[in-house]
């Protein structure tokens, strides 16, 4: 305290710490928020990515839990499980989803790897728990057992190879492009793809004179959403005329990959 001219100092004592670390005496609060239905739930474990995505797992006894992209978008039980992923500033959900059979579950712990993919370990009294590859097919226990889970962190989407033509003949042959629209759902925002990130049989989008992707928003099946349409250079698609179907890959600005599959009718 004091008034008038000079230097002043002040002085806090703290707790022995890593002084290999910033010190943060006045941290903020950059963000925080619910996450549930309209019944009882809890978040058990917690992971962040290189982003600053949030993955969350826990347990949830609402219908109504919040869903994006989901693996499992209805609960199987009174008490489900849920895993979580939230965006870098907390504002929106990147992925939500049940995880559970017709009993009760619970995520316990979460961790996630360089990729994004989600390793999930909690417990479980369904017998009919969604399992896959599984190294325990059957359930074991008398009344719970523990169950391992690894989520692949892609995002399912619709497309259509071709817009408004059936079958989707492709002459591999021949030049020019092909055009792919990814739809928008009330689940998935087209928009939020990232075109220079798109293959189609493992094909790029073909860049114009600038070296901007040929891609576009338009809505494709008049649903008021919109969808992004690509096109494909013919001649870089990696099919024979074997192939029945095609597969899109790429990823949103965000970094979650995303996956379609469409039909197609080669003509060598």
């Amino acid at each position: 305290e004091g008034q008038g001219e000079g230097n002043y100092h002040v002085g806090v004592q703290v707790a022995t710490y890593d002084i290999s670390k910033p010190l943060i005496i006045d941290p903020v609060l950059t963000y925080s928020t619910y996450l549930g239905g309209s019944n009882g739930g809890a978040g058990l474990g917690i992971a962040v990515d290189s982003a600053g995505n949030a993955y969350v797992a826990g347990y949830t006894t609402s219908g109504d839990f919040p869903m994006a992209n989901p693996l499992q978008p209805q609960g199987g039980g009174s008490l489900d499980a849920f895993v979580t992923k939230v965006n870098p500033t907390g504002s929106a959900l990147v992925y939500s989803t049940y995880l559970g059979g017709s009993n009760g579950e619970g995520g316990n712990g979460i961790a996630v790897d360089a990729e994004g993919n989600m390793y999930v370990a909690g417990q479980t009294s369904s017998t009919d728990f969604p399992t896959v590859n599984p190294l325990q097919p059957a359930f074991g226990g008398e009344v719970l057992d523990a169950f391992a889970a690894k989520i692949i962190d892609v995002i399912p989407v619709t497309i259509d190879i071709k817009p408004g033509s059936f079958p989707n003949s492709i002459n591999l042959g021949s030049g020019g492009t092909v055009p792919v629209a990814i739809f928008s759902e009330t689940t998935f925002d087209a928009t939020t793809v990232d075109p220079t990130t798109v293959t189609l049989a493992s094909a790029p989008v073909k860049l114009k004179g600038q070296g901007t992707p040929m891609a576009s928003f338009e809505d494709v099946d008049r649903d008021e959403l919109l969808d992004l349409v690509v096109h494909v250079e013919t001649t870089a698609l990696q099919l024979s005329e074997t192939d029945t179907q095609a597969v899109l890959e790429g990823k949103t600005f965000g970094g979650t990959r995303i996956r379609g599959v469409d039909t197609v009718r080669i003509i060598p």
